[in-house]
């Protein structure tokens, strides 16, 4: 395996050349929705499209923080982002709005 410049690992498995990268590697939804911040994200994040300052209202915690949660649940696949001028916004992704009831059980 070698390391390249920019964090690519590549490797060999059956002859064939595997590529991989941290943003490939899917995080588990299940982790994802284990904490129960990152469910609250969700539920506000269903309700409305809202920026990070927004989202960080209802948490005593910083933009920094929420901002981690976020990127978790981005990349498991729950939220969606889209930038608006200077800001991030964040939705539930389309994909699991029929899920939701579950997650929001959990």
């Amino acid at each position: 395996m070698v390391w390249t410049s920019i964090g690519v690992i590549l490797g060999y498995e059956d002859e064939e050349r595997v590529i991989l990268t941290e943003k490939s590697q899917m995080r588990d939804v299940y982790d994802a929705v284990a904490d129960p911040t990152r469910r609250k994200l969700l539920h506000l994040a269903d309700e409305e499209e809202l920026p990070l300052h927004e989202l960080t209202v209802p948490f005593q915690m910083g933009r920094t923080a929420v901002s981690k949660h976020l990127t978790i649940l981005k990349d498991a696949g729950l939220v969606t982002d889209r930038k608006v001028g200077r800001e991030t916004r964040y939705r539930l992704n389309n994909k699991y709005r029929a899920e939701r009831k579950i997650i929001y059980a959990l």
